[in-house]
């Protein structure tokens, strides 16, 4: 069996901390494969019922398609929210991220999905 939570209780886990810390505006940037999109469906829905209003950006595994999701988040005034990707995407998202001031800089909060390992975290 899984040892790991359901990525719905993580998706609900991470709309109840967005919650009671009183975001009300934040994003998902999520890989739009099987994963990725019932992930998003799940934090989607949590948020709603909390009252969050997301923006959802979806890309594909290739640097143009992250930077298309990351300009989508950075015209909507996104800085919070939750990365759902792997190890070969998060780089893209952090560097794209820091030119669309999206992550990476003083107010930006995102909690990244277990499909990235803390390696690719800390760097």
């Amino acid at each position: 069996g899984r040892s790991i939570p359901a990525d719905s209780a993580v998706a609900k886990a991470a709309a109840e901390f967005f919650k009671v810390h009183e975001y009300t505006h934040i994003g998902i940037a999520y890989i739009m494969d099987p994963y990725g999109e019932a992930y998003k469906d799940a934090f989607v829905a949590f948020c709603n019922e909390a009252g969050i209003n997301v923006i959802t950006a979806g890309f594909f595994s290739n640097e143009e398609s992250i930077e298309e999701a990351v300009k989508v988040l950075a015209a909507s005034n996104i800085r919070v929210g939750l990365f759902v990707g792997f190890d070969q995407e998060f780089p893209h998202f952090v560097n794209h991220g820091k030119l669309n001031q999206v992550s990476n800089f003083e107010g930006a909060l995102w909690i990244v999905a277990d499909g990235v390992s803390n390696g690719m975290v800390e760097q």
